[in-house]
């Protein structure tokens, strides 16, 4: 975890003193783009949940019409108020699609129409969560491994969107890159 010595100079929500719902890692504190600030309540830092709050890792922002996803780039403990509040670190987050909770079925779309804001929850994703965005939905799909995050969750690839768009493989020498491409246009 990266340790900063910053400010938190977003607004940052109202604490009721309730406790958080159970899951809970954090609110949203502010929004910029595509990307979102994390408040990280510090029960979560030092719950259950601790595993999945590091950069790398996916959570969901649930907002009226999705459950948001996104990848933690950087966090960091801020020093000043948003420890009095509750919190005891911040996750700056990349929105990198939605789970659409209002068609029939959950259904995952890459980008973001529903920004979150301020206050809304963050929480990790649950396994079906994760077996909805990774599983691939088309006919013509292969499977190219499983998560780092869950190694239960299969990681699959439609080849149709996959060879329609520029794409690379990369990686050290002696990783696998011809292989994992040849086993690619093998399936």
């Amino acid at each position: 975890m990266l340790v900063s010595n910053t400010q938190q100079t977003s607004a940052t929500p109202q604490t009721t003193g309730a406790a958080p719902a159970a899951g809970t890692l954090g609110h949203v504190h502010a929004v910029s783009g595509s990307q979102a600030t994390v408040g990280l309540l510090t029960a979560a830092l030092n719950g259950p949940d601790r595993a999945t709050i590091t950069v790398g890792k996916f959570l969901k922002i649930q907002t009226g019409k999705a459950a948001l996803v996104g990848v933690i780039t950087d966090a960091s403990i801020q020093y000043g108020t948003t420890q009095a509040a509750g919190y005891g670190a911040v996750a700056h987050v990349d929105l990198v699609g939605e789970i659409d909770q209002r068609a029939n079925g959950l259904l995952f779309r890459r980008g973001v129409t529903d920004y979150p804001t301020i206050g809304d929850a963050a929480m990790p994703l649950t396994n079906a969560e994760l077996r909805i965005i990774f599983s691939g939905s088309g006919a013509a799909t292969i499977n190219i491994g499983h998560l780092q995050q869950d190694a239960t969750v299969s990681a699959s690839v439609e080849i149709d969107e996959m060879l329609s768009k520029h794409f690379a493989v990369l990686g050290s020498t002696g990783v696998g890159k011809s292989s994992a491409l040849a086993q690619i246009l093998l399936q």
